[in-house]
């Protein structure tokens, strides 16, 4: 043997800041991993709002522009005791039910976070039809939960078209 010693492996300095670099790499590369897992669940509870949303907004378009002759909803409360009775379009205005509900007021299957549904109708006047003939129809559903839950809101027009 000559003089010279012949390092083999790693000094335990050098593991060390190996180790240290390849965690600090890690929490950098599973932080966004871990908040995409987190928030995975987000676009269902999206569908399922809209999904009610649109079914709200449909119920309330199928239904004639202003209260028929003999009406017995004129207007009605905006309840959900009410809602089987509403026979206008106009007669959803102000309506808001925590829970989604079929019209006969019985309970839709539990999903999986509680809603709460919102109506607003106004005139709307459009290009060629005036105010008095047109109404825009606002449906918003949103989580009861914190301030800042998801909330979804659909919109559309309901016109005197007879």
């Amino acid at each position: 043997m000559s003089g010279k010693w012949r390092q083999q492996g790693f000094s335990l300095i050098e593991v060390v800041v190996a180790i240290v670099i390849l965690a600090v790499g890690l929490v950098a590369l599973l932080g966004p991993i871990t908040n995409a897992l987190r928030r995975s669940g987000d676009p269902l509870v999206a569908k399922q709002m809209t999904a009610v949303a649109e079914a709200m907004l449909e119920e309330i378009e199928l239904k004639p522009f202003s209260p028929p002759n003999g009406s017995t909803c004129n207007p009605c409360a905006p309840t959900q005791a009410n809602r089987i009775n509403f026979d206008s379009v106009i007669a959803y205005n102000n309506y808001t039910n925590a829970g989604v509900c079929e019209i006969d007021d019985s309970a839709c299957p539990a999903p999986i976070l509680p809603y709460q549904v919102s109506v607003a109708v106004a005139q709307s006047a459009l290009s060629t039809i005036p105010a008095n003939q047109a109404y825009e129809i606002s449906v918003t559903v949103n989580v009861i939960g914190p301030p800042g839950s998801p909330s979804v809101t659909v919109s559309g027009y309901r016109t005197n078209y007879f």
